[in-house]
């Protein structure tokens, strides 16, 4: 009868241990997956980068903050295709916004839709960054001055 028990205990506990939990540093009580409390957040990337680079974590559409050691890039936000898969990252490179892209050693992508990538020259490219506030806050503006009834 003992055995009967404790293997009904372990069944029951057992699952609860395997089920993803939260982790927290610094702190007994972690509000998401990952929770660091009033400490940084270092991620190393190899000394050298490798002649070729691994797959990504993850590729596709989604909504991500991703550091991608094998090419020291970083990307933040959304993208809703291939825009931040692994052969559309360069090396050195950082995009974040909605569905940016920099394809170019060093390039930087910021925004809505912008690309920094075969055309561009130079060790460091920005395009177009920031074109879509003035539009958006050209549409927010025009929607407030409408009378209720028209909106």
């Amino acid at each position: 009868m003992k055995q009967v028990c404790f293997l009904f205990l372990v069944a029951l506990v057992v699952p609860q241990l395997l089920i993803a939990q939260n982790v927290g540093i610094g702190t007994n009580s972690p509000l998401s997956r990952l929770h660091v409390e009033q400490d940084t957040v270092l991620f190393n990337g190899p000394a050298s980068l490798p002649a070729v680079a691994g797959q990504l974590p993850v590729s596709g559409a989604g909504v991500r903050l991703m550091w991608y050691p094998d090419k020291a890039a970083f990307r933040a936000g959304r993208v809703t295709g291939i825009r931040w898969d692994k052969d559309s990252v360069g090396l050195f490179s950082m995009a974040s916004g909605y569905d940016t892209k920099a394809t170019r050693l060093a390039a930087v992508a910021m925004g809505w839709g912008n690309s920094a990538g075969p055309v561009s020259t130079g060790d460091v490219t920005v395009q177009q960054v920031g074109l879509i506030l003035p539009l958006l806050e050209l549409i927010v503006v025009q929607a407030m001055e409408k009378p209720a009834s028209e909106q």
